[in-house]
């Protein structure tokens, strides 16, 4: 069973990459987009559509969380294309002769190659549970 210390322990190995010693804020930003998605009632199945509203809300939360000024540029494309190597995460390519690294990084690219993402139901369950979503936004704002 997975619990939110599990998802805390999960957030804390994202795969990151690295710019002079310094994590990119990319993938954290990306995942505190979707807990708000799913507190607010936008996801509730776990799909993850790369619509308007996700790449607002990515923007909004980068703006205020990620300090300036900093080494990164803010791009939805990273994290929802490269997520794919997490676990509890996956795209759904609607070819199925396509990889998701072989997607250019630009948002009508991505949605021409993919239909959506998708996070595991279990964690979409648990972050439903406004004290739960606060505990691992809190967390990842900390650590990250």
């Amino acid at each position: 069973m997975l619990t939110v210390d599990d998802i805390v322990q999960w957030t804390e190995n994202l795969r990151t990459f690295k710019y002079n010693g310094i994590g990119s804020p990319h993938k954290p930003v990306y995942i505190l987009s979707i807990i708000k998605l799913i507190t607010e009632g936008h996801i509730v199945d776990g799909k993850i559509y790369l619509n308007n509203l996700l790449i607002d809300t990515f923007r909004n939360i980068w703006n205020i969380v990620v300090p300036r000024p900093n080494s990164f540029t803010m791009d939805i494309c990273n994290p929802y294309i490269h997520m794919a190597s997490e676990p509890y995460y996956e795209l759904h390519m609607l070819q199925n002769n396509i990889s998701h690294l072989e997607i250019k990084k630009n948002v009508n690219a991505i949605r021409e190659a993919c239909d959506y993402a998708i996070i595991d139901s279990r964690i979409v369950e648990i972050i439903k549970n406004p004290e739960d979503a606060m505990i691992i936004s809190e967390h990842i704002c900390e650590y990250y």
